[in-house]
């Protein structure tokens, strides 16, 4: 036996006469390479391979080092303790090792994460940066933000709303609760422009991928986006928006493995919003943004917005912008279907907050012409050049409100960003439900 690899029983003990044992530092891997028939080969196996196998040869390598030691010092020779003391250094060893296998798989399935962390991240951004054009913006929704964005500036009153004893507003609807703290002290409630200044800011998040909160969008910029010309009354507007925006929260019910369950969300993150060295900067809640993540994946659901939605004058063109996001909502959800460029008037008309109904016309001067079709088709044809439309089937527009609250409206998209692996997928999830019927 090799004196490197460790010491014979007479170096181990004291002389037969004493009782005095010194523990023996062993070099295990040596050992194990001696008590092997050929050199321990590894190859190109894993850390956890290679730890594993050699765990497994030093539960085995007792009885070789207690018959080296009896070749050397005779069968006659008590070596009891010595073989104690093996046994002793070989668990001691077996622990250490294990201990060590433990941090270096934890080290590795957390280093796994984060790599597949930053890939998701790149190729979600990649796939936003791929997708831009000079007609739409990436703009990340989901069922719940798609209700906020028409319930927030909807005119609350008794028969829709509860206002508590402190002026905090609270709107149920159909598994969607408002909440707008200090309501009462809003003048004219939450404004369009808000909603329109939080889309401003979603679409910046977006194109970042939705990985950082803190959200800056140049002032110049987001005029550019809204098509604003005084930036003294801009920046009036956008600090009574973003302390509308920050009173905001809401709750609705989850999907996946929060199906059923009530979910709670402020879309501020505790950092005042505010215009700062020409930048815009609001804090949102990493709740808000997880609120639009979809799917097994839980990857975030976006859509592509034209760039008018945004723009023109709000009294001019009072329902554009909410034509434009149901739209847009309608073909995100709706792609690869046959119906994703078609939708009906009524659910257009539905989706625009305080439109006039028809039983309101009817009890005044009866306009349905001018007070319900002909501000709908204004503000459809105000979406060109990004979205031109049409009546499905008619040879003429329709001139009564029977005709027009039935019909369906046809899109047409300049330029509609194409989302293959989307529309693969629905196709394929479509072509399952149809075979799963079959059976």
């Amino acid at each position: 036996m090799d004196e490197k690899r460790t010491k014979k029983p007479s170096e181990a003990t004291s002389s037969s006469a004493g009782n005095d044992h010194t523990t023996v530092p062993l070099d295990f891997d040596a050992e194990l390479n001696a008590s092997a028939s050929s050199p321990l080969y590894l190859g190109n196996r894993t850390v956890q391979e290679q730890d594993t196998e050699k765990l497994m040869q030093l539960q085995n390598i007792l009885p070789f080092l207690v018959a080296e030691a009896k070749k050397e010092c005779g069968e006659d020779t008590d070596i009891a303790h010595y073989e104690k003391t093996l046994i002793i250094e070989v668990n001691k060893e077996l622990e250490r090792r294990n201990k060590e296998l433990e941090k270096k798989l934890a080290e590795e399935k957390k280093k796994l994460a984060e790599e597949k962390r930053q890939r998701k991240k790149a190729e979600q951004k990649l796939e936003v940066e791929q997708q831009k054009n000079k007609f739409f913006y990436p703009l990340a929704q989901s069922h719940a933000s798609n209700r906020l964005q028409k319930q927030m500036t909807v005119k609350l009153n008794s028969n829709n709303t509860q206002i508590d004893l402190y002026g905090n507003a609270t709107l149920i609807g159909n598994d969607f609760k408002l909440f707008i703290k200090g309501y009462a002290e809003l003048l004219n409630g939450v404004k369009q422009s808000a909603a329109m200044l939080l889309d401003g800011l979603m679409i910046k998040a977006t194109e970042a991928g939705l990985q950082d909160t803190m959200v800056t969008l140049p002032l110049k910029e987001y005029m550019a986006m809204r098509d604003l010309k005084d930036e003294k009354e801009a920046r009036k507007q956008i600090k009574e928006d973003l302390a509308a925006i920050e009173r905001i929260s809401f709750e609705y019910k989850g999907t996946g493995k929060n199906r059923g369950e009530w979910l709670k969300v402020h879309i501020a993150g505790g950092t005042t919003g505010q215009i700062k060295n020409g930048d815009i900067k609001f804090r949102f809640n990493q709740e808000f943004f997880d609120s639009f993540k979809a799917g097994a994946g839980s990857r975030y659901m976006f859509m592509y917005f034209p760039y008018e939605a945004l723009q023109g004058n709000i009294r001019a063109n009072p329902w554009k912008y909410w034509l434009a996001r149901k739209i847009s909502e309608h073909k995100r959800m709706n792609i690869g279907k046959p119906n994703e460029n078609v939708i009906s008037v009524k659910t257009l008309i539905d989706a625009c907050p305080d439109f006039p109904s028809y039983e309101e016309i009817m009890s005044g001067a009866r306009q349905i012409t001018k007070r319900i079709i002909e501000p709908f088709e204004r503000d459809m044809d105000a979406l060109n050049p990004s979205i031109t439309w049409e009546y499905q089937g008619m040879e003429k527009n329709p001139d009564s409100y029977t005709d027009f609250i039935s019909a369906n409206i046809v899109i047409h998209w300049e330029e509609y960003p194409a989302l293959p692996k989307i529309e693969a997928g629905k196709r394929k999830r479509a072509t399952k439900q149809q075979a799963s019927k079959k059976e």
